[in-house]
């Protein structure tokens, strides 16, 4: 009976391994399913253990993982998104993952490549695209005429590599077409990069042949949601470029992997309850700490940032200008870009006017990003400013 009952303990902690296992690696929601395991687990242990302790230790363990699984299930159903099954899928010849390490940006794309992109929800496609990298894994652009003497950079993240569209719809690619090639155009966006990633590229120097260009004209897509990646709070960017103001000043401090963290954000991001505690905390900050103590910071280390791009910029090609466009729905930085002496520009009044009101028309539904719709308007927007400094 004893062997029996040692054996069923054994049999009960290495199912329930295994279902861990399961679960984390199918479902982009687990906890809920993860938590109820536990509890079920915590139960039979209650039954199986012989110990007053253990079993009373097990009985409670039981009842905290009912409860987070509770907590969880309910922050997940007011999560649309949470509710959804979504799977990306990249197919190349060389059977490589299209995101890849990268020692200067934490990640990149894969260079050399022609990468078949797929995103489904719940097993139905959002988009099928086909994403082209050159030697260094940027993103393939509109082919100049002749030999120009200009060369236009675009940083950014998905919104600038242009995820979701095909590679003649990408924002950079039109920006090129739409000046009907009279300029070398870079992409230099990347999927989930920020602020930082850029001042990384530009201090460790691009490639040598845009040197060659007389003049260089480096832009950056700026979104409200920069502000925390440039902060580290990304999930997926562990191992992004990591910079600090000290004393007014911007340092570069190794990776985001450098902050110990007590819980693991590979399990944390998926757990919606956590996400939502995070939420709380920021609101938190915002309501007792004038002007958002906390956010206030991360703002200044944004425009920190971007004002030492500028600087980069204006190191590395003399008579070269750094601008930056400031998205819909961003307006509210502005001002410390003013303050830091940064260029920017409002894409909002150069945009149609139901561009920010009308996501069906111009952003890919379930998505979130530009359609073709999108990346054109974005483009055209983008190129009357650049024929307003290039007449």
């Amino acid at each position: 009976m004893e062997n029996r009952r040692k054996a069923l303990i054994i049999t009960a902690t290495v199912v329930t391994a295994a279902l861990w296992v399961f679960i984390f690696n199918s479902l982009g929601r687990p906890w809920v399913y993860a938590l109820a395991v536990v509890a079920v687990y915590c139960a039979g242990m209650t039954f199986l253990l012989r110990h007053p302790f253990f079993r009373a230790l097990f009985l409670n363990l039981c009842v905290l993982a009912l409860a987070l699984a509770g907590f969880e299930f309910y922050f997940t159903s007011q999560n649309e998104y949470s509710q959804h099954k979504y799977e990306r899928i990249y197919e190349n010849k060389s059977g490589k993952h299209f995101v890849v390490k990268d020692p200067v940006t934490g990640f990149s794309s894969l260079p050399s490549e022609k990468t078949r992109a797929v995103r489904t929800m719940d097993g139905h496609k959002v988009y099928d695209v086909t994403y082209t990298t050159d030697s260094l894994g940027r993103r393939v652009t509109y082919p100049p005429v002749g030999n120009p003497d200009t060369a236009l950079i675009f940083f950014g993240c998905s919104f600038t590599f242009s995820v979701g569209v095909n590679d003649e719809d990408s924002i950079p690619w039109l920006v090129g077409k739409y000046t009907n090639g009279r300029y070398a155009v870079y992409n230099y966006g990347g999927y989930g990069y920020g602020p930082h990633q850029m001042l990384a590229l530009l201090e460790n120097g691009l490639d040598p042949e845009i040197a060659r260009y007389k003049r260089v004209l480096v832009f950056y897509n700026l979104l409200d949601l920069h502000v925390q990646r440039s902060a580290g709070l990304a999930e997926w960017d562990r191992s992004g470029p990591r910079y600090l103001l000290k004393n007014g000043k911007l340092v570069r401090s190794g990776t985001f992997a450098d902050n110990i963290k007590l819980i693991d954000d590979r399990w944390a991001g998926k757990l919606e309850f956590w996400e939502t505690l995070r939420r709380v905390e920021l609101g938190i900050q915002r309501f007792f700490s004038p002007a958002g103590r906390t956010t206030a910071e991360h703002e200044k280390l944004l425009a920190a940032i971007l004002e030492k791009s500028g600087q980069e910029v204006a190191k590395a090609y003399p008579g070269g200008k750094f601008t930056v466009f400031v998205w819909p729905g961003s307006e509210h930085l502005e001002p410390l870009l003013q303050d830091a002496k940064v260029s920017y520009v409002s894409l909002a009044p150069l945009l149609p006017e139901d561009f920010t009101h009308n996501a069906e028309k111009y952003f890919i539904a379930n998505d979130g990003h530009p359609n073709p719709e999108g990346t054109s308007a974005a483009a055209r927007a983008m190129v009357d400013y650049i024929n307003e400094l290039m007449p």
